[in-house]
């Protein structure tokens, strides 16, 4: 896996919704001219609407990569599947959605957690 993008990187990245894979049709909410996120704790958050849906989703994009991240957070999603409960929130582990490009001349797909 190549390095992570930076916060500044993710936040050219999700401008465009055609840099998601499975997501699409979904955009940024913005307050005022500024994307809606929060960063810290290893990732980067953003507010998103998916219009298909009339939904909005937090999407986390991480900025540290952790080993065998994919595999917890596809467990920890079959769980919640198996054990709804009203304080549990779904979600889904995406390895490949976010297309970002860390230089002009190298992009990749970067993973992230989506949250209805």
């Amino acid at each position: 896996m190549p390095r992570l993008p930076s916060n500044s990187q993710y936040v050219a990245a999700v401008r465009d919704a055609d840099n998601f894979s499975s997501l699409r049709p979904i955009s940024t909410v913005k307050a005022g001219n500024d994307i809606k996120y929060a960063a810290g704790g290893f990732a980067i958050v953003f507010k998103m609407l998916k219009s298909d849906e009339q939904r909005h989703y937090a999407i986390k994009c991480f900025t540290v990569e952790r080993p065998e991240r994919q595999k917890r957070y596809t467990q920890i999603a079959e769980f919640i599947q198996q054990n709804s409960q009203p304080f549990l929130l779904n979600f889904r582990y995406l390895p490949s959605e976010l297309w970002a490009n860390l230089s002009d001349t190298e992009g990749h797909e970067y993973p992230v957690v989506a949250m209805p």
